[in-house]
Parts: C-alpha cells; sequence; structure tokens
C-alpha cells in the first residue's frame, strides 16, 4: 500500500525512523565480522615463525579436514563457535599467507609442535569446556605468550595496535592450522 504523503527519511547512522500513519518497518540486523588488520596477522604469523621451537618435519599444507567430523571426534565446543567467527576470514589468511611462503611452513609446523606438547597433558573434561576445548585453549596461551614476548612488554605501542587484534589474529591462524589438521586429531 502506498501513502499520499508518505516521505522516506534517510537519518543518516543506520538508525530507524517512522514517520506518518500505517508505516511498517522492518529491521534487517547484521553480524559485524571484523576483518584482522593484514599487518597485525603478518607480525604474528612471523613471531611464532620465529619463536625457538624445534620444526624438523614437513607437512602438505594443501589439504583441509572435515570440520564437523573433527569437532566431534576432537570433543570440541567452545572453540567450534570461535573458528566459526574467523572462519570468513579464512581468505585473509591464505593471502597473508602467500606473501611469506617459507615462515608459512615454519610457523604452521611450529603449532603443530605446540599441539603435540599440549596434547600430552591430562584433561580432564569440565562442565566449562571439554578436553578438545582445553588443548585448544592452551594452544592460544603458548602462541599468545610468544607473540608478546616477540613484541615486548606492551603491544598496545606497536602502532597504536589493540591487544584484541592480536588476539583475533591468532584466533585465525589457530583455525587455519586446525583445518590443514595441524592442531588435534583427524578423525578415524
Amino acid at each position: 500500500m502506498v501513502f499520499k504523503d508518505h516521505k522516506q527519511i534517510d537519518s543518516g547512522d543506520s538508525s530507524s525512523n517512522t514517520i506518518g500513519d500505517g508505516n511498517v518497518t522492518n529491521n534487517y540486523y547484521t553480524m559485524d565480522i571484523r576483518q584482522p588488520k593484514r599487518s597485525v596477522l603478518t607480525k604474528v604469523c612471523l613471531s611464532i615463525s620465529n619463536s625457538d621451537l624445534s620444526d624438523e618435519a614437513h607437512y602438505d599444507l594443501d589439504s583441509n579436514s572435515d570440520w564437523i567430523k573433527k569437532y566431534e571426534y576432537n570433543e570440541v565446543d567452545v572453540f567450534q563457535d570461535i573458528f566459526e567467527i574467523y572462519s570468513l576470514n579464512y581468505p585473509i589468511i591464505e593471502q597473508v599467507l602467500k606473501n611469506i611462503p617459507k615462515d608459512r611452513e615454519i610457523m604452521i609446523r611450529k603449532i603443530h609442535i605446540l599441539y603435540l606438547q599440549t596434547k600430552r597433558k591430562s584433561f580432564e573434561g569440565s562442565d566449562y569446556m571439554s578436553k578438545g576445548d582445553q588443548v585448544l585453549e592452551e594452544i592460544f596461551s603458548k602462541i599468545k605468550n610468544i607473540v608478546f614476548d616477540e613484541l615486548g612488554d606492551d603491544p598496545n605501542k606497536d602502532e597504536g595496535r589493540y591487544i584484541e587484534e592480536f588476539e583475533e589474529s591468532i584466533y585465525l591462524i589457530m583455525f587455519y592450522s586446525f583445518t590443514k589438521c595441524k592442531i588435534l586429531e583427524k578423525p578415524i
């Protein structure tokens, strides 16, 4: 139905205005997923590849696992939601890693070594986190320590970047490593 005196007003700030009689308002919501800054993502990748972990083995980085089966097999719940958020930025990490090919493989090997060291610990499932989530949380903490040790005491002083940006990059790199089967076990 079209109203004779109906006017559309743009508020400019994405808020809604309804003026007149009999107007219908449709609200659409979108989730704002920030893309990580490439410079932060590159810095995190290089920090990991420069860490002092051994990186002897060679890995095939061209294959992806069946994520859902892998989540179930490894009893991942919390990190499934986290990885889902960052999966939309998968092409970004692919582009960043193409620009640092040598460090890409070194970084993934070192993350795999962190995983192997972490999975040896004895984790018990809890009401809060499953065993798989606990392993991933431990890996996240170790990578965060590696990155912040490389950056120094205050990561915020590095060109005004925030800790959250570095954490987002770490989650994205972990997700990438997860899809390449370098973190957690492949389902049998």
